[in-house]
């Protein structure tokens, strides 16, 4: 008689943080800045500043994915403000959502402000390739990236992150001092 359990039968009410192979649903959330930078882009040379913020409501979803219950608060994302003419109004916007007055120095601006500062936005999944790494040959021969890692079905390897799909906007949800 064997006192065996089949592990995949037991339907945890939380199973942990949201792991990186399944999507986050595509959903509004509450998000905190956590983290603003003042510098340069890479690509283009703008001025802008690159926001990092945190989900903080709703604290868990259960995946439309596999059913089962993760958590996502503190999970992050990345948005970036360009300081050019032309993006101006995205950035009074942004800065408005975060309950803020749309005034910036933007040769250099004061960062700090936006720490703590709280917005709604739908987010959705970032979904990325999993790439092999470069061989010291390919990087030579000016290869910017490795081959896509292939399942044994031929399908890409995937991995998940959480990107914003619409502008922030204001929300009335605060979030407490200690969420997760």
């Amino acid at each position: 008689m064997s006192n065996k359990t089949n592990l995949r039968s037991i339907a945890p009410t939380e199973v942990g943080n949201l792991p990186k192979n399944i999507p986050i649903n595509r959903d509004r959330y509450c998000f905190r800045i956590i983290e603003a930078v003042f510098g340069q882009s890479k690509s283009s040379g703008n001025n802008m500043i690159t926001i990092t913020a945190e989900i903080y409501d709703p604290q868990s979803i259960t995946s439309v994915r596999d059913g089962k219950t993760y958590n996502v608060a503190g999970s992050k994302v990345t948005t970036y403000l360009t300081l050019t003419d032309k993006a101006m109004g995205r950035v009074a916007d942004f800065m408005e959502a975060c309950g803020m007055a749309p005034e910036l120095d933007v040769n250099a601006p004061d960062t700090s402000v936006f720490i703590g500062k709280c917005f709604s936005a739908v987010a959705g999944p970032d979904t990325r390739e999993m790439r092999k790494d470069l061989t010291d040959a390919e990087k030579l021969a000016g290869k910017k990236q490795g081959d896509v890692i292939l399942r044994e079905d031929g399908s890409p390897e995937v991995t998940y992150g959480v990107k914003l799909v619409s502008e922030p906007s204001r929300t009335s949800k605060a979030p407490t001092e200690k969420m997760y």
